[in-house]
Order: C-alpha cells, then structure tokens, then sequence
C-alpha cells in the first residue's frame, strides 16, 4: 500500500491567513487567563519552568529504538 498524507491540506489562501492576522486585536482581554496576555515578561514568568511533553513523558526521558539486531 503506498503511503498517503491523512491530514487535510490548508483550506485557506494566503491572502485570507494575511487577512485574518490584519483583522487581530492588538489588546487582548481575557479574564480568565493567570497572567496578563499583552506584557511578555509575564507570559515567560508564567511559563518558566514549563516541561514539554510528548504522550505524558518529558520530551528528555523519550526513548528512541537502538540499533537493530543483523538477521542471521
């Protein structure tokens, strides 16, 4: 079976991307976020420390396949 990209292309034409990122408010006001959306150094503040994870592991302690055994 040959090998097939499952994902959906883009529905969007670049000049729609560029139209959508023109029309984005330049303030953000969202009461429920822990830190302020518009100061970077709040948002680096909150999230210093952060660990990325990859299927509930930490992206250091992923575990990749060794090399193979040579079939005899």
């Amino acid at each position: 079976m040959k090998p097939e990209n499952t994902l959906p292309k883009p529905t969007l034409s670049p000049e729609e991307i560029a139209a959508a990122i023109a029309t984005a408010p330049e303030w953000v006001d969202d009461p429920d976020c822990p830190y302020n959306p518009n100061d970077p150094s709040a948002i680096e503040a909150f999230w210093e420390g952060s660990v990325i994870r990859v299927d509930g592991r930490d992206i250091g302690t992923v575990r990749r396949r060794g090399p193979q055994k040579i079939p005899a």
